[in-house]
């Protein structure tokens, strides 16, 4: 992002009035249900498109550039922005939905928001001791039903098969980065994932050994149990030993935003398993970690 034609955005009005304008939209619909949430997007996805020869006649021609100073003054994520801007473009008239009102902004998103693949970027060339896996599973639409402010996803997601042979741009496996001398793998998962996540690490060579639980704050109720704990596979490649025994299989952690995991795991980690080590799908940079993802920084400004 060029720094110098960002200062010379923030001091034109028609910018300023912009964000503004998308803020004051977003305040008032983003934790509404059904369709006050889907107005919501579809006011914001017109206004900003109202402005987009503005963006153009000053350099900025390309959709994701323009993105980008959204995301960054709106504090909303590129997929939000894209979805919202593609969701006026495609449906200019809110009477022209398929179902009417009774359709759900997860609905329109899955159906008529066609999402475009991640594109890779290469993996590392070392070989790690310790490796957090965090994979972005399909989340089932229970949640997206119950938990209505979570309306979507805000980055690309893949499906059992896509995560178990995962492969970087030039065809390297997640495997490559196992020493192999022995390692620890930790791989996140969803209760509705446990019996995949087994099958993943049996197919990468990984022996299971306990599962680790993240204990939440909060939690939701969809229809009998209350979900508030999160998973985590423990496995070893080899014979590699714990740095420290005794540690519990369980901690406590709040719950921030959605896919962010909380620092007591990663200072657990740490303490029992040895250097290097990598998180794979990071967010968010973390000291004694290296990092593979496409959205590496995600949550590090956040705190």
């Amino acid at each position: 992002m060029d720094q110098k034609l960002v200062k010379n955005l923030e001091q034109e009005e028609w910018y300023r009035a912009l964000i503004e304008e998308c803020q004051a939209i977003l305040t008032e619909g983003i934790f509404n249900y059904r369709w006050t949430l889907i107005k919501t997007y579809h006011l914001l996805g017109k206004r900003i498109l109202a402005d987009y020869d503005k963006f153009k006649k000053r350099g900025i021609k390309k959709e994701k550039e323009i993105r980008s100073y959204m995301t960054r003054d709106l504090n909303q994520s590129d997929r939000t922005i894209r979805r919202a801007v593609q969701f006026a473009e495609k449906f200019p008239d809110l009477n022209t939905l398929p179902e009417g009102k009774n359709i759900s902004w997860y609905k329109i998103c899955n159906l008529y928001l066609p999402e475009p693949k991640a594109s890779k970027i290469e993996l590392p060339e070392g070989k790690y001791r310790t490796l957090v896996i965090d994979p972005p599973w399909k989340i089932e639409k229970i949640l997206r039903e119950v938990r209505p402010r979570q309306v979507e996803m805000d980055y690309p997601t893949l499906t059992i098969e896509e995560i178990r042979d995962y492969k970087d741009k030039n065809g390297k496996p997640i495997t490559d980065l196992f020493n192999p001398d022995g390692c620890h793998v930790y791989l996140w998962t969803t209760h509705k994932h446990l019996p995949d996540a087994l099958e993943i690490l049996k197919a990468w060579g990984v022996k299971y050994q306990c599962v680790l639980t993240w204990i939440k704050n909060v939690g939701i109720t969809p229809y009998s149990w209350m979900y508030s704990t999160e998973l985590v596979l423990f496995g070893r490649k080899g014979n590699l030993d714990l740095l420290k025994n005794g540690e519990r299989l369980d901690f406590y952690g709040k719950v921030r935003e959605h896919s962010r995991k909380p620092d007591e795991f990663y200072e657990l980690v740490k303490r029992v398993s040895p250097a290097p080590r990598i998180d794979v799908f990071s967010r968010e940079k973390r000291g004694g970690f290296d990092q593979y993802g496409n959205e590496f920084n995600k949550f590090t400004k956040q705190g």
